[in-house]
């Protein structure tokens, strides 16, 4: 070594394979393009930056996509790789200071986030030939700790302030995100004021579907929207009526129509039909049954569904309701065990006051009563002579409780059940369900925005800063989202496997094993004379050549750099 720099040789190992890897995508999608003319587009005065936007807007997705440091971190996440290879230009470490990266936060801001993250997501669609049948949107919650203020004169900013927890932290101000997917991929995301609520949401995002439709000229005939409950509403049945979006949706529990058509059902089981729908886990069963019905003047399409697996929990639930009603039965017999009547028709008069009104709610028990004649007794002694005496009667109520196990069951299997709808009349209930049932992607998606590697450095004062960095972390999901599909879309067409961490034989890899795959890429960097040269140091293996292919990613992006990948 002490030769080669007195030649002035420089040699260096890296492995830098899952950064570059990730570079490599993000230049396929040419995000770096995105930033640089839309900068140039509202760009009035003033000298160009000495690193394009582009460029740290690809260094800050590198990160938020491998490790996620913080902004005072992001000199940490580079100091041990080879940023010229990932950046396509020879940039100096000491360049990557917080500040930089909070004016990109500012840039991001003026430059509109949510029109720049659908403008990458319909690139990406268009880029991959993918397609959208469904759009299934929800919202999520982001508890936030600290102080923050509204920005004043600041257009657009949320408010990052107290609503309805999904996290549960009724006490904690937060933020909330809505998120719209199409088979597994992020097609559409939102940063929304912590005190928006679902149903406003709901009505609101109608008109982004409206837009994603247009702009990916999806035929409308075969297409549904495909929400939570919170859909379900007068107003966004006719808004989705003037869009002609066909939409799929699950019935709130707390709509007088979704009790009447589960009692409907139940009154005759045997019209129930089997439906056996795929998961990650298996087929799981579930029971159907289709109705045709008005809600609010508007036709809709009901399937109202049994799931079999959901009884052992539906039953835990109910098992307590039945114990909590049977403890406050217990209760109340025993304050009528001193209570006396005068007389009989008053004791029967009282238990259809019971009835009628503190018993009317009882829903898992029989309660009976008996109405028990007692002699009345006196003060002082007794007569001698007793039978003189006309003994004088008062009556109490003695109370008959017993479990109805007949309605326990029933209560069960009313629980275990939902209802769908549709504004779709030529939908089947099996189908109806079939679709609703791709809502879980949206959900694993939320599970992966809530793990600490994308929220847990959100350490910002600015709440636009905030909005900013959220679509820079939904941005960075839609990336690795579409290299996902994609490589096992190309394995399926395929029946091709790759090779996963630890030596596990794949057909269908998560995005941590495709990241994982890349784990060990060693690359040696030679600098002789200013002259840069890199040189694989072990040829790349079967499943990371394979998935480079997938994603039109060459191989020299690890010693070339990604900025030449070529077009699929």
């Amino acid at each position: 070594m002490g030769r080669a720099k007195e030649l002035g040789l420089e040699i260096k190992t890296f492995s830098d394979g899952r950064p570059a890897f990730l570079a490599g995508i993000i230049d396929a999608l040419d995000i770096p393009r995105f930033f640089d003319e839309a900068y140039a587009a509202q760009k009035t005065v003033g000298r160009n930056p000495d690193i394009p936007p582009g460029t740290l807007a690809k260094l800050f997705l590198i990160n938020i996509c491998h490790q996620h440091h913080p902004l005072y971190r992001m000199k940490e996440y580079f100091i041990d790789k080879d940023l010229p290879l990932l950046a396509g230009t020879d940039i100096p470490l000491d360049a990557l200071t917080d500040d930089r990266f909070g004016d990109l936060l500012d840039l991001m801001f003026a430059l509109e986030p949510r029109r720049m993250f659908s403008s990458v997501a319909a690139y990406a669609f268009c880029r991959f030939g993918l397609t959208i049948r469904n759009l299934n949107y929800d919202t999520t919650s982001k508890v936030m700790w600290g102080t923050y203020e509204a920005e004043d004169g600041v257009v657009g900013t949320i408010s990052i302030t107290f609503g309805h927890s999904k996290d549960k932290r009724e006490d904690k101000k937060q933020i909330k995100i809505g998120i719209g997917t199409a088979d597994g991929v992020i097609v559409d995301a939102k940063v929304l004021s912590g005190n928006v609520d679902d149903k406003t949401y709901n009505h609101e995002v109608l008109d982004d579907v409206d837009a994603v439709l247009t702009q990916h000229g999806v035929d409308r005939g075969g297409f549904y929207y495909i929400a939570d409950a919170a859909l379900f509403t007068r107003e966004n049945i006719k808004k989705a009526e003037q869009y002609r979006i066909q939409f799929i949706t699950r019935m709130p529990e707390t709509v007088g129509i979704a009790k009447e058509l589960i009692d409907r059902a139940w009154n005759d089981p045997r019209s129930f039909t089997t439906a056996e729908c795929d998961n990650s886990r298996g087929e799981t069963t579930y029971h159907v049954q289709e109705f045709t019905t008005e809600y609010h003047e508007y036709p809709i399409k009901c399937a109202v569904c049994y799931s079999p697996a959901l009884e052992e929990k539906k039953r835990s639930t109910i098992t307590k309701m039945v114990q909590q009603e049977a403890a406050r039965l217990a209760k109340d017999a025993k304050a009528y065990e001193k209570r006396t009547f005068a007389c009989e028709p008053d004791a029967a008069r009282e238990i259809g006051v019971l009835m009628n009104k503190l018993l009317k709610d009882v829903k898992y028990h029989n309660v009976s009563f008996e109405v028990v004649p007692e002699i009345k007794k006196h003060r002082g002694r007794p007569p001698k002579d007793s039978t003189a005496v006309t003994p004088e009667y008062t009556y109490r109520l003695v109370w008959r409780i017993e479990e109805n196990s007949s309605l326990v069951e029933q209560a069960v299997k009313k629980e275990s059940t939902f209802v769908l709808a549709s504004n779709d009349l030529n939908l089947s209930g099996a189908r109806l369900l079939t679709e609703y049932r791709t809502q879980s992607s949206v959900e694993t998606k939320f599970q992966q925005l809530k793990s600490p590697h994308f929220v847990n450095a959100l350490y910002l004062d600015k709440p636009s800063r905030i909005e900013a960095l959220a679509y820079f972390i939904l941005m960075a999901m839609m990336i690795l989202s579409v290299a996902e599909r994609v490589v096992r879309r190309e394995m399926a067409d395929e029946e091709a496997k790759v090779i996963g961490p630890g030596g596990v034989v794949m057909k269908r890899p998560s995005l941590r094993a495709i990241l994982g795959i890349f784990h060990y890429v060693p690359v040696s960097r030679e600098i002789y004379r200013q002259q840069v040269s890199r040189e694989l140091m072990e040829p790349l293996n079967d499943s990371q050549a394979k998935i480079l292919r997938y994603l039109g990613i060459p191989p020299t992006v690890f010693t070339d750099g990604p900025s030449m990948a070529a077009a699929k």
